[in-house]
């Protein structure tokens, strides 16, 4: 089974506390690879709840918006960051030419 990786692809300046609490916490994310796919779903939303929860301030933020494109996911996050989430390929030799 392919492993996938997490990627923040985009990211901007937080306007507010919560956004930037859940900006940090992807960050922890960043340039990380799990086993399969539903468990690095997983863990981007447990750090979005998890930044959320432990806001005390007024500000609200939405769940993200789920793209998919092929076998790759992009999560987006009120415009401060984009999450996304690549299948990692098999190394494939292309010198080699026994096909």
């Amino acid at each position: 089974m392919p492993r996938q990786f997490i990627k923040i692809s985009y990211s901007s300046k937080p306007a507010n506390k919560l956004q930037e609490a859940v900006l940090k916490a992807f960050m922890s994310l960043d340039q990380t690879d799990w086993p399969h796919l539903e468990g690095a779903k997983f863990m981007v939303f447990q750090k979005f709840d998890d930044a959320v929860a432990s806001y005390t301030g007024r500000a609200t933020m939405s769940r993200p918006y789920i793209s998919e494109y092929e076998k790759n996911i992009c999560m987006i996050y009120s415009d401060v960051a984009n999450v996304a989430i690549y299948e990692i390929l098999p190394y494939q030799n292309i010198t080699d030419k026994t096909n």
